[in-house]
């Protein structure tokens, strides 16, 4: 459930869980247990969740990684543990003063990384600290990450997580 969440918010989607209680009114013990481990996956990783946007590229396949977007930060989200140095492509072209800081949420361990030719290449630690199912690099750089897609044609305005379109009347 936490991949595929992870996978719908990355591309501008909405995410709902359907949870099916039984004749009796309970809820199964196995439908239980995921709601609690998303719960403590959202609680570690909320940040990259919760008011993110979707950024100019929704996953990379190869490292299987998916992209969120909040203000300056970008949220760089392992569906699978990575063990070796990953590059992000998005990033190519990317100025030295572009990235501020990069982190691990769920991690105290400080994350080594660097930017060449081929964009920002994050260097994961070995130890991962409380996350488990998928790990956010949270990257903190200068700039809005924010850029509309074709997603967005149309949209004049987004304010407070209202989208205003060109076509739409105004009922207050």
């Amino acid at each position: 459930m936490i991949h595929e969440m992870i996978e719908i918010i990355s591309r501008n989607g909405n995410f709902l869980i359907n949870i099916g209680p039984k004749a009796d009114g309970t809820i199964p013990s196995w439908q239980v247990q995921r709601l609690k481990n998303m719960g403590t996956w959202l609680k570690i990783n909320g940040e990259a969740i919760y008011g993110s946007r979707y950024w100019k590229h929704t996953e990379q396949k190869k490292d299987k990684l998916y992209f969120t977007v909040k203000g300056n930060d970008l949220f760089a989200i392992a569906a699978e543990q990575p063990n070796h140095p990953f590059t992000i492509k998005g990033t190519k072209g990317w100025a030295d003063s572009t990235v501020k800081r990069v982190s691990l949420l769920g991690s105290s361990k400080q994350i080594k990384w660097h930017l060449n030719g081929k964009g920002l290449v994050i260097e994961p630690p070995k130890d991962f600290g409380e996350s488990e199912h998928a790990w956010v690099f949270k990257i903190e750089t200068v700039n809005n990450q924010f850029v509309r897609s074709s997603l967005d044609k149309g949209v004049e305005s987004i304010k407070d997580n209202e989208i205003h379109s060109k076509d739409s009347t105004d009922y207050n």
